[in-house]
């Protein structure tokens, strides 16, 4: 649960205090689900496109349509290329 929560940027120790509580309380279905999805989310780089635009998202407010094809035009994925 706390790599689930630390995806999207939350602090390490608030992670871990709230995956904590969230162990506790949410059913197993849900738990296997949230894990099968962080494995999901760490298998491919690439496939992190999105997490990284929700950060932006977070940080600037902003939402940024990033598409391979304009991908140079993207603030975050311009510099890597």
């Amino acid at each position: 649960m706390k790599s689930f929560l630390i995806l999207p940027g939350v602090d390490d120790e608030i992670a871990d205090e709230d995956a904590c509580k969230i162990e506790h309380n949410v059913n197993p279905e849900t738990m296997r689900k949230l894990r099968k999805f962080v494995k999901f989310a760490k298998l491919d780089d690439g496939c992190t496109r999105w997490l990284d635009h929700f950060k932006y998202f977070d940080e600037t407010g902003k939402y940024i349509l990033c598409t391979p094809k304009d991908q140079e035009k993207c603030p975050i994925h311009s510099k890597r290329i």
